[in-house]
């Protein structure tokens, strides 16, 4: 499906409530198919991720049932085998951390996944489950593992991910784990292991957890940051221009982006608001600078806002002096090589783009021309593409349909920031 955005002819100020955190609500679903008694999650977004993991849970003899706001998740005694594959989508978070729940499984646990995720490597996960005795039969999907887990394990992690931690801490539940992992990715499942009474020892991201039992949980989602970053960019490419995104997550690990905003001259203010459990969410308003100035972004400061990235190159295609992105090579492995993609749509609206392998030079000026893209499968560019077009001189998105994976109401939220009044 193609959609078509025409340039904002002025700087819209406007509230625009974005969907709820695909990270936490993950997390908090699958986990809750090993809690000991019935979760309550609200504020879950609608998106197609995050119903693969409700899927998962729920071949695996989870009754999931709808109440007001969210849903409610009963775990059985003992987890079922599925009897076939288990359709995880286009979600890799659904298929590296639901891989860990065969460690609760008597038996074979097999997941599936489209076109996309079946070229999403996927050893990376395997052989840290592989410590706890759980087997597989090859690390491509569709994946096919047997549990359960047999024996504490010590795991040691090369990379700094939160997908591969969460899946180390799920797989050791019941057995034990000592897990020792780079910093810098995201913490929320460590989060979720406190607040449910885990017994975990943590310094930083290396830890110890011991047999543990999960207590049953009622939490609401904060909203997404990532979501809500295209809206802030929206804002900061346009001056004058005004969002505001309430109750979204301002997890440490997530407020990367608005520190790379606000270095780019963007006038963000940020408010406190009602704490969720351990997991800290405000309110989050960007106003558009006169200008903005070029960024660099690496390291530390690149894990904080991974996912982000596709909307913060755009803001620095408008910049007035050029960026530099470095330490992104993961993003070559997402639902698409993300690099490539950003490399292909900022050059095709004539800004000029030096690629590396992990990362590029964007250096700015703003768009020269409309631009068509194709985003396929991935979800971040088909937005990215819709802003960039609508700060600059037009776009066409091909594989408009992909935002439904995280962000069903990105389209009409678009009309809305289209419309909103001046």
């Amino acid at each position: 499906m193609k959609r078509t955005v025409a340039p904002w002819t002025a700087p819209p100020r406007c509230t625009i409530r974005v969907p709820g955190d695909k990270s936490i609500a993950h997390r908090r679903v699958l986990f809750a198919a090993v809690a000991d008694g019935p979760c309550t999650v609200k504020g879950l977004p609608d998106g197609a991720d995050v119903r693969a993991s409700v899927g998962l849970v729920a071949a695996l003899g989870v009754s999931v049932e709808s109440v007001a706001g969210g849903i409610r998740l009963s775990p059985p005694s003992v987890l079922r085998s599925p009897a076939g594959l288990v359709q995880c989508g286009n979600s890799g978070t659904t298929m590296r951390i639901g891989a860990a729940l065969a460690a609760h499984v008597e038996g074979p646990l097999s997941l599936d996944g489209d076109e996309s995720l079946r070229r999403r490597p996927m050893g990376r996960v395997l052989e840290p489950l592989a410590r706890f005795g759980i087997g597989h039969d090859g690390a491509r999907v569709p994946l096919r593992l047997t549990g359960p887990a047999r024996h504490r394990a010590v795991v040691d992690l090369a990379l700094p991910s939160a997908q591969l931690r969460s899946a180390v801490w799920l797989a050791g539940l019941r057995v034990g784990v000592e897990l020792n992992s780079p910093p810098g990715a995201r913490d929320h499942t460590e989060r979720l292991l406190l607040d449910a009474g885990a017994d975990l020892d943590l310094e930083g991201l290396r830890g110890v957890l011991r047999p543990s039992c999960l207590a049953p949980w009622a939490m609401k989602v904060p909203r997404d940051p990532s979501s809500a970053c295209f809206w802030w960019v929206a804002a900061a490419i346009t001056p004058g221009a005004v969002v505001h995104t309430p109750d979204v997550s301002l997890n440490p690990f997530r407020t990367g982006a608005l520190d790379v905003l606000r270095s780019m001259g963007a006038h963000v203010e940020v408010a406190d608001g009602q704490g969720l459990g351990r997991e800290p969410m405000g309110h989050v308003t960007v106003t558009g600078p006169g200008a903005l100035v070029g960024a660099h972004v690496d390291g530390t400061l690149a894990l904080r806002c991974l996912d982000e990235i596709p909307a913060l190159a755009i803001a620095m295609a408008f910049a007035g002096s050029p960026s530099e992105l470095r330490d992104l090579a993961e993003l070559r492995v997402k639902e698409s090589d993300r690099l490539a993609a950003l490399e292909e749509l900022l050059s095709g609206a004539g800004i000029e783009v030096e690629a590396r392998l992990d990362g590029m030079s964007i250096f700015g000026g703003g768009p020269r021309r409309a631009v068509e893209i194709d985003a396929g499968h991935d979800h971040r560019i088909a937005m990215a593409a819709a802003v960039l077009g609508g700060g600059g001189r037009g776009a066409v998105v091909g594989g408009a349909e992909s935002v439904a994976s995280s962000y069903p109401t990105f389209w009409r939220h678009l009309s809305r920031w289209s419309a909103a009044p001046r």
